[in-house]
């Protein structure tokens, strides 16, 4: 069974993967529980510190909380600023016995089912990591309703440890 598919990536799916990835990470759940911590810290201290560097404090935390947001977005709209960058090029997609393969431009590459690190089933794409931070982007837009039988495939092909879905 094989199936096949096109995907051309836009600055959306760029930026809802890298917020996935971090914030599932430990980078991203310490800035949250910092931001966290600072406004904890200028509500008890409030009577102490007064209202400049209580105000400080909420800026400190607010700016915790919006770096990797409008980090990823000034990534994704650079990546997409850069007309060699292939990210916004068509790919398509053959997902088969072998592994992954990606053709774009001519060029072919084939990730053997060995080489896939995790597969992530999120509300709107699965990732395939190829490695810790390097994933193919699936968005299910693409897929044309194929989402179940590419799912059964990866459940099929990959051990259940390497999936994170049912």
């Amino acid at each position: 069974m094989d199936i096949q598919f096109d995907v051309s990536l836009e600055k959306k799916d760029i930026f809802k993967y890298n917020m996935r990835h971090t914030y599932t990470n430990f980078s991203g759940w310490l800035s949250i529980i910092l931001a966290v911590v600072i406004v904890v810290v200028a509500i008890v201290t409030r009577e102490r510190i007064g209202a400049t560097y209580m105000a400080l404090y909420i800026i400190l935390a607010v700016a915790f909380l919006l770096y990797y947001p409008l980090h990823f977005l000034i990534k994704a709209n650079t990546l997409f600023a850069v007309p060699d960058s292939g990210i916004s090029a068509p790919f398509h997609f053959i997902v088969d016995e072998r592994g992954i393969t990606a053709q774009s431009g001519g060029s072919e590459e084939t990730a053997g089912w060995e080489l896939v690190y995790k597969a992530i089933k999120t509300k709107e794409a699965f990732y395939l990591y190829t490695s810790r931070v390097n994933a193919y982007i699936f968005p299910f837009r693409f897929l044309n309703g194929r989402e179940n039988e590419l799912a059964d495939i990866f459940r099929e092909k990959l051990p259940a440890y390497r999936r994170n879905f049912k």
